[in-house]
């Protein structure tokens, strides 16, 4: 009996690599704790709320529609701003390059993304944009239009598309965090018939040098063709921590009960300033009358911590001064390197020696980290008994 040989396609054996030890999808969202690349192909407006410079790569395999999507994207920021590039290849059109940009007002995040999509018709280009607010802390309300420029031939393969959105960490719950959605499709041979949908997706880590990311959600929306589509996503993925550099391995699955088709997935990522100290350090200053008569003055107790991601204590700087801003004159000043004392007793003399008698004066605290992050303490005003 002959035998065929039969050549495993890489694809197939990457698929392999990928999937059976990890399975997870936590960059189709808008929301996870390490950066999300993906966001120039949904939601341009959260690009400048970047931690760093994530890159990623990834792979998808459709068992309904038969067919392997392969992309990737990487994010640029820079002070306020966001400049994101990114690639995707699939079926028709078989190209699709996406360049966007993004920048961030106080609370508000604005963004756009245009895509150039080449395959066996003409080059067409395509038009997104959103808008995000800032209601607490990392927690967004977003809006986006998706496709709202395009020709009549791309758009019969990518819809239009509006959403609003929330997502964010779960208060009091710093480890796990949610994107919550709604969005309306517009197909070209439904015209004035809107198609909806929703999901709702769960992020969350653990807390560790090595830590473990788990993900799952549930989408539910119609195609085109009116067919109901309820899909479940979910898994794990694993984030290394190197000095400042954060670079994993994510991969996933989801199953579509309306239809029983499924769909695997692979990321790679890398992010090489995920971990590095923008954040300055918490500090603050109480005061108290010197209690012993040979020892008249005042005690300045401080507390100085460094954040979790920290870079370290570079200086710090306790002034005190006649009025409460930078037009006073400065009566005295204690200054040193690393983490500063618990505790300093002033003798009130100035810095010529002599004693201070004015009835009262203010007294600050400056400290800078070894990444140059400042933080400083509101003028408080010194009273003495």
């Amino acid at each position: 009996m002959d035998c065929m040989s039969e050549r495993v396609p890489i694809s197939g054996i990457i698929l392999f690599l990928f999937v059976v030890p990890l399975f997870s999808n936590p960059f189709e969202s808008d929301f996870n704790y390490y950066g999300q690349p993906y966001l120039l192909f949904t939601n341009t407006s959260l690009l400048s709320t970047q931690t760093g410079n994530p890159v990623a790569i990834q792979f998808l395999y459709d068992t309904e529609e038969k067919q392997m999507e392969y992309k990737g994207a990487a994010v640029f920021t820079f002070r306020n701003n966001a400049f994101s590039l990114g690639y995707v290849r699939g079926e028709e059109p078989d190209n699709r390059v996406y360049s966007a940009y993004s920048f961030k007002y106080k609370i508000l995040n604005f963004g756009t993304s245009y895509a150039v999509s080449f395959g066996p018709t003409d080059p067409s280009l395509t038009v997104d944009i959103a808008a995000a607010v800032k209601i607490f802390e990392s927690r967004y309300i977003s809006i986006g239009a998706n496709n709202i420029l395009g020709t009549d031939t791309i758009l019969n393969k990518f819809n239009r598309k509006a959403s609003i959105s929330v997502c964010g960490p779960i208060p009091h719950f710093s480890l796990i965090g949610y994107d919550c959605s709604y969005y309306l499709n517009f197909y070209e041979q439904n015209k004035g018939k809107a198609s909806h949908g929703g999901k709702f997706f769960i992020s969350g880590k653990t807390h560790s040098f090595t830590s473990a990311h788990y993900s799952f959600g549930l989408n539910l929306y119609s195609d085109r063709y009116d067919v109901l589509h309820e899909k479940i996503e979910g898994g794990l993925g694993f984030l290394l921590k190197i000095s400042n550099v954060g670079t994993g391995i994510f991969s996933g699955f989801h199953y579509d009960i309306s239809t029983g088709g499924k769909g695997f997935y692979g990321n790679l990522f890398f992010n090489p300033s995920l971990f590095y100290d923008r954040d300055p350090p918490l500090i603050g200053l109480d005061l108290y009358n010197g209690s012993e008569k040979s020892k008249t003055g005042l005690y300045v107790k401080i507390s100085c911590n460094d954040r979790e991601i920290s870079s370290g204590i570079k200086n710090w700087t306790i002034v005190f001064s006649t009025v409460p801003s930078r037009e006073g004159s400065i009566i005295k000043t204690f200054s040193g390197g690393n983490i500063p004392p618990s505790t300093i007793f002033w003798d009130r003399r100035d810095v010529s020696g002599n004693l201070y008698t004015e009835k009262s004066c203010f007294v600050r605290m400056i400290v800078t980290d070894n990444n140059n992050n400042v933080a400083a303490t509101a003028w408080k005003k010194v009273i003495y008994d």
